[in-house]
């Protein structure tokens, strides 16, 4: 008997284990759940030395790897015995010794009823013997041992020897992982094992596994064995290496090599089909990726074809509309209206007359009396106008969006304000005072908020009444692009799923094509996104364009070899785009040095007062309401409730079954 304890085992996961933890995310980040587990515990590793002495009979060290989750008493093992159906004779198992694998040494436990620590015990369940061993153990990676002796494993037919054998059983609690069995034949002296002729093998259990020949053992390797599924061992070789077993009457040799061909054949025509498959989901999965980057590319050539406007020059010289200023901001930026876009409102009601705007003094109450100090006040002094400045359709639009920032600013935010003490004022309608409107979105945050996006929706509503598309993008192929892009991302989940945990084939090729197919449909739906294909009308592709033109315009007029206009009512309406579209610093720059009588004249003091700092330490309108209304969004996002969210060698065959070792088992408690 061999007191061999095969000891170093190192740890390696099976490939396909790789890919579980990325899928496991993905799904829990789309399903928004994040797993719990309880005490787990896996086998990574599982070595088995088996000798086969002349009587029949095997002595076995059987080490597995531990990796322990959670809190641990011990492991046991269940080795099979009872009646050998393959020579009809009795198996009986000896247990010889169980432990621990420390550094590479064995420490054995000692034998005990008592289920103390670092011991071991012996139950006969009458179709198997269980062997628990006892060792206390959490969160950390053990090596187990247990060895045995099993007679009557091996039988000796009249014409060859056979060992027919399952060295990891169907009954484990959990996969065995990276197994492997090494065989040692009863070589007689002088003799010599020859793979594939005096000596064959065969393996039966997954497909992915090998066998092959080392001198005079044979060694099975099984990347892993599932809790319902088993490795077993048929090995045939001459009959008289047995020599001290009993003799069971009959020839099989010529059965052996038609069932084990039979099995052969049908292992491999698996594997071809489970080839086949693998190929056909990779090039499925990749053709749909260079099908997505196609049609992307292509509607992404048609869209600009087709949303191209006809006006080229590089700058416009005037508001190219009556839309608006915010609306236009909104068409040639594509993004919501922000605080610039609220200053550029409340200038544009300035200039109808519908909003006055004063610096005044106001008091406030403090602990040891009041304190003065300077505010901003806006009042409504005259109803809004209906615009003369373009269409009738775009006079209206621009209208309404005037009533949104109005309802906005005063029937929303003044109204709830506290106001700071100012005498001055004597209107009948509440006044805007900028200080006081970070204060209020502090204190009522969702009512702010509410009323902020509900201006900012009526701005959307205007944009897409005069600009939306109304089915632009159908004949560039953008529909038919989009859908590409989400099926490659499927595609990507369809390749890790079937090529690399279904077969457990080529890990790499499984990752690879699927970064490809993720990467396809990602990057294509961005570039498919609203961002870059944008549903407007042929008027709003030409507007946009003009729009553009104008912007760059007012941040260059006096580096151009050109007389700048001098008409005030003009430069009333281009002074309001140019905040909308976030230049106005530029703007009011280059006016002083180009224009200076132009800020003087009476005409355009109202809405150059929004840039007009009157004292020190007191900043002009437009910068102290912009930082008004950014500071009270920020205020209102920070006071806001969190949301919650809760043969010769080669590989085995699906055959056989037949071989000794059915119904053990093991794990952990």
């Amino acid at each position: 008997m061999s007191n061999r304890h095969p000891a170093g085992v190192l740890r390696r996961r099976r490939p396909a284990l790789l890919v579980l933890p990325l899928l496991v995310m993905l799904f829990a980040l789309v399903l928004g759940v994040t797993p719990a587990h309880a005490d787990d515990y896996s086998m990574d590793q599982t070595d088995i030395d088996a000798t086969l002495d002349t009587s029949g009979g095997l002595t076995v060290t059987e080490v597995r790897t531990f990796d322990f989750s959670g809190d641990f008493h011990g492991v046991y093992w269940e080795i099979p015995k009872g009646e050998n159906s393959s020579n009809g004779r009795t198996v009986s198992v000896q247990v010889l010794d169980a432990g621990i694998v420390e550094n590479g040494n064995a420490r054995s436990f000692t034998e005990s009823n008592s289920g103390a620590n670092e011991t071991y015990s012996i139950t006969d369940e009458g179709s198997y013997l269980q062997i628990k061993l006892y060792s206390a153990q959490s969160d950390t990676t053990v090596q187990f041992y247990v060895s045995y002796f099993a007679d009557g494993i091996a039988t000796r037919w009249s014409d060859t020897g056979e060992l027919y054998w399952k060295f990891v059983s169907d009954g484990w609690d959990a996969e065995s992982q990276n197994v492997t069995c090494t065989i040692h034949l009863p070589v007689p002296s002088g003799e010599s094992v020859a793979g594939g002729d005096n000596v064959r093998a065969w393996g039966h259990g997954p497909l992915d596994a090998s066998l092959a020949f080392d001198g005079n053992d044979v060694v099975y390797s099984v990347p892993g064995v599932g809790t319902s599924e088993y490795a077993e061992a048929r090995i045939t070789f001459p009959a008289s290496w047995i020599s001290d077993c009993p003799e069971t009457s009959g020839t099989v040799l010529s059965s052996i090599f038609a069932e084990e061909q039979k099995n052969a054949d049908d292992a491999n025509a698996r594997r071809a089909a489970a080839r086949a498959a693998v190929y056909g989901v990779t090039g499925f999965c990749l053709a749909v990726a260079v099908a997505t980057i196609v049609a992307t590319a292509i509607a992404k050539r048609r869209y600009k074809a087709s949303h191209t406007a006809q006006f080229d020059d590089k700058y416009f010289r005037d508001v190219p509309t009556g839309d608006h200023p915010v609306v236009l901001a909104m068409l040639a930026t594509g993004e919501d209206p922000g605080s610039d876009g609220l200053t550029a409102s409340l200038m544009r009601l300035t200039d109808e007359h519908a909003v006055q705007l004063d610096k005044v003094k106001v008091s406030k109450k403090k602990m040891l009396g009041s304190k003065q100090f300077d505010d901003y006040r806006a009042s409504i002094v005259g109803p809004i106008p209906q615009g003369t400045f373009g269409t009738p359709a775009e006079c209206k639009s621009a209208k309404r969006a005037d009533e949104a920032a109005v309802e906005f600013l005063f029937h929303r935010v003044a109204r709830r304000i506290q106001a700071p003490n100012d005498l001055s004022y004597t209107g009948s309608e509440p006044a805007l005072y900028f200080s006081a409107i970070k204060k209020y979105a502090k204190s009522s945050p969702e009512a702010y908020s509410d009323a902020y996006e509900s201006w900012q929706s009526s701005i959307r509503v205007e944009y897409l009444k005069r600009f939306a598309g109304n089915g632009s993008l159908k004949g560039t192929g953008h529909g038919l692009a989009v859908g590409l892009s989400a099926f490659s991302i499927l595609a990507a989940f369809l390749e890790l799923f079937v090529v690399g945990i279904m077969f457990e084939a080529d890990i790499l090729l499984a990752l690879g094509v699927t970064a490809v197919c993720g990467a396809s449909g990602g990057i294509s739906l961005f570039l498919l996104s609203d961002r870059f294909f944008k549903d407007i009308s042929v008027e709003g592709v030409e507007t946009k364009a003009k729009v553009l033109a104008l912007k760059r315009w007012l941040q260059e007029f006096t580096r151009l070899d050109e007389a700048v206009p001098s008409d005030v009512i003009l430069w009333n309406r281009l002074l309001v785009m140019a905040v909308a579209l976030g230049v106005a610093d530029k703007v009011i720059e280059q006016l002083k040095v180009a224009m200076p009588e132009l800020i003087d004249d009476p005409d355009f003091m109202p809405i150059y007062y929004w840039y007009y700092i009157g004292q020190p330490g007191v900043g002009s309108p437009a910068d102290v309401f912009s930082g008004a209304i950014h500071d009270a969004s920020v205020a209102a996002i920070a006071n806001s409730v969190d949301a919650s969210g809760s043969g010769g060698g080669g590989g085995f065959s699906s055959g056989g079954g037949g071989g000794f070792g059915g119904g053990g088992g093991g794990g952990a408690f």
